[in-house]
């Protein structure tokens, strides 16, 4: 089984890494393989909670989006594009932060130019890696 990896963007200094696996399709009828998405939180040097979140959907089409975070109750933090109704909230739970989208990550959603084709932003659990 071949294990695909969503992890472009460069390492930050410091960052707190989480991933989440699952199970990842093709149109080509292959056996389905693995892939993994990546969540980065990290604080730049003006001292604001930046994100980074890489995913890896169908067909290994992937999706990109990041920015700054902002923070609310029991530590839930939340990205809102700044074009759109788009929200994307993060929450820790034990073992690493759970991700919440809104309707508009969906394919061929108003967020879907954070993506390619076959892709989309999805909620899920995240672990620390």
């Amino acid at each position: 089984m071949t294990r695909l990896m969503a992890d472009a963007y460069p390492d930050v200094s410091g960052a707190s890494v989480f991933v989440r696996a699952h199970p990842l399709g093709n149109f080509r009828n292959e056996p389905v393989e693995t892939g993994t998405d990546t969540l980065r939180i990290w604080t730049d040097n003006t001292g604001t909670l930046q994100f980074c979140l890489e995913t890896i959907g169908t067909n290994y089409h992937q999706c990109e989006v990041s920015g700054p975070l902002t923070r609310g109750q029991n530590g839930r933090l939340t990205y809102r594009d700044p074009e759109t109704t788009c929200s994307l909230d993060l929450t820790p739970h034990p073992k690493g932060m759970t991700v919440v989208v809104s309707k508009e990550w969906e394919r061929f959603g108003r967020c879907h130019s954070y993506c390619g084709q076959y892709t989309s932003v999805e909620s899920g659990a995240f672990v620390r890696r």
